[in-house]
């Protein structure tokens, strides 16, 4: 069974107006305004159910919360890591 969690967008800069040097997370906003449902629909189909198959397929299936980090270029577009 999977369960799709709620989406969340990281503000990691130290200073207001996402200005300063990274920390280790100022805080989130959720659900992530860039990400649509389409976008969120095409990770789903070209990141989690690949990842998922290919783990189930060599015999590990995957039981737990996957964590999926991604970032968006200007346009909105996501690319693999």
């Amino acid at each position: 069974m999977r369960i799709l969690m709620a989406t969340a967008q990281d503000h990691k800069r130290a200073f207001d107006g996402d200005n300063g040097p990274n920390t280790g997370g100022m805080g989130a906003i959720s659900p992530a305004p860039r990400l649509s449902h389409e976008l969120e629909n095409e990770v789903m189909e070209r990141v989690v159910k690949p990842v998922a198959r290919g783990m189930q397929s060599e015999g590990t299936p995957y039981r737990g919360i996957l964590y999926v980090g991604l970032m968006l270029t200007e346009t909105g577009h996501s690319h693999r890591i």
